[in-house]
């Protein structure tokens, strides 16, 4: 049953403050910590009603997790009552409520996601439902006023996926958004008019909201318009929303709790949650529990792949020591951002690659990422801290430079040596012996070449003008060991 849920609405995002405050809310978030036994806590703003499950525990299930949920199996009556909203929904012509759904095909030809129910002998009450199976099916759907008004949006709401939908009424017009997008302008009226019927209509005495299923006259009735599938973070508020709050509760379908619109603007930066060095032999996670442990690469210029808690912009920059580059998003420069279609800006899931200024030249090295949110928090300094790194790659880098300064230089006609070991002696009877990584020989002259790691020794050999010259170098990126093996070529040859 879990498995047929579990659609990851994640509800942890916190948004700038762009609810105004005159909206008094209740808010029921289905999360465990929210339930006890059969009732759910209203965790909103204003006098607490709280929520009961019906039609007993058996079939309900609560997904734990980041998908926290209640799914209803489409029978026996299972649904959710918001209590204690008599007084409150009598006085009301004004208001929306929101919530999370997925859902699939049932046995049953409609699927209430909510209604308005009503004591009375007739069924005078707002509801938003989808229909199952006909011309319509998958079709979301609004009744008001007696169910004289009829509306209908055409969209597939069976597809067992995750949805979000708001619903409500400024007194004129009924509206709705629906997964990211108002759609009130794309209802079509099957009967009567959109004249934004709502609570007190002069008529309804509305007494409940039913979650998951039809019910009037306080009658649980079985088999009619039961949910089949998810209900999540469910709201209603006093007023009808604006746009840019609905699109902050959808939040590009991440989902936020409707208590985030009220906290107050964010000032907590961004942190990184996971690490994978990707360019590692089957990618290294060891920073993940222990930034100290170093990851092995043979790239000098690794690509990490990384989680944040929130969507975020970064950058990367890479070191000799574990402080040089430990500095926040803006202090780090733009130059070090992260980029290219993989990069994950703006999003939890980032790709980055460190950039040629960076290029490690050090066996042991260090990479420093710094991340903001969208409203520029960031920290005292980089969000990563010093993350240790091992380059194994240097030799075959340093090599690989030498021969490409040689070809740019020499062009043809030379010989290539690698690990070429030579004897001099000078006319002072010095003599000198050592091994050298690359050697090239052209007509009388030879060059020879040490790229010198953390375990080498350097030769010291001196030259012998015009026949022998040498040059070892230590701590040089590929592109400045190329152009200093070119200067001296150019400069002998």
């Amino acid at each position: 049953m879990k498995k047929a849920i579990i659609f990851a609405i994640l509800l942890i995002t916190l948004l700038p403050n762009v609810f105004a405050e005159d909206a008094n809310y209740s808010r029921w978030s289905l999360n465990n910590a929210d339930i006890s036994g059969t009732i759910i806590a209203d965790t909103g703003n204003t006098i607490q009603r709280n929520a009961t499950l019906r039609g007993g525990q058996s079939g309900t299930t609560l997904v734990s997790g980041l998908a926290e949920a209640v799914y209803f199996n489409g029978g026996a009556g299972q649904f959710i009552v918001l209590d204690n909203m008599t007084s409150y929904l009598k006085t009301q012509n004004v208001g929306e409520i929101c919530l999370w759904f997925n859902s699939t095909n049932n046995a049953e030809d409609r699927g209430m996601l909510f209604h308005f129910t009503d004591s009375g002998t007739t069924d005078t009450s707002p509801a938003l439902f989808y229909w199952v199976g006909g011309a319509n099916d998958g079709d979301l759907a609004i009744y008001t006023s007696n169910t004289v008004n009829r509306l209908r949006y055409a969209t597939n709401v069976l597809d067992g996926v995750k949805h979000f939908a708001c619903f409500g009424s400024n007194a004129s017009k009924n509206s709705l958004f629906y997964d990211g997008t108002e759609v009130t302008d794309s209802l079509t009226v099957t009967d009567g008019a959109n004249d934004g019927s709502w609570m007190n209509d002069g008529t309804a005495n509305f007494d409940w909201v039913t979650v998951g299923h039809y019910r009037y006259n306080n009658v649980e009735e079985v088999g009619i318009g039961d949910h089949k599938g998810a209900i999540d973070e469910v709201c209603y508020f006093n007023r009808t929303l604006t746009s840019a709050e609905r699109s902050n509760l959808y939040n590009s379908g991440s989902g936020a709790t409707c208590a985030s619109l009220f906290a107050g603007p964010d000032t907590t930066p961004p942190n990184i949650t996971y690490y994978n060095l990707t360019s590692s032999t089957n990618g290294c996670e060891n920073w993940y529990t222990n930034k100290s442990n170093p990851c092995s690469t043979s790239s000098v210029l690794p690509t990490v792949q990384f989680n944040t808690n929130e969507n975020a912009w970064c950058a990367i920059g890479g070191a000799i020591n574990n402080g040089s580059l430990n500095r926040n998003y803006t202090a780090i420069g733009s130059s070090r951002n992260c980029t290219g279609a993989s990069a994950g800006e703006g999003t939890t899931s980032h790709l980055c690659t460190l950039t040629s200024q960076d290029e490690l030249v050090y066996d042991t090295s260090y990479l420093f990422i710094s991340c903001k949110d969208a409203s520029n928090n960031t920290q005292e300094n980089s969000t990563s801290g010093a993350l240790s790194l091992s380059i194994t790659g240097l030799e075959a880098a340093g090599r690989s430079s030498i021969g490409i300064g040689v070809q740019n230089a020499l062009l043809s006609g030379y010989t290539n040596y690698t690990d070429l070991q030579i004897y001099a002696r000078n006319l002072s009877n010095g003599q000198a012996r050592g091994t050298f990584d690359r050697a090239v020989k052209k007509n009388n002259k030879v060059w020879a070449f040490n790229r010198i790691g953390v375990s080498d020794s350097y030769v010291n050999m001196f030259n012998l003008t015009p026949v022998l010259y040498t040059l070892e170098l230590a701590n040089k990126t590929s592109s400045n060991i190329t152009l200093e093996v070119e200067k001296l070529i150019n400069a002998t040859k």
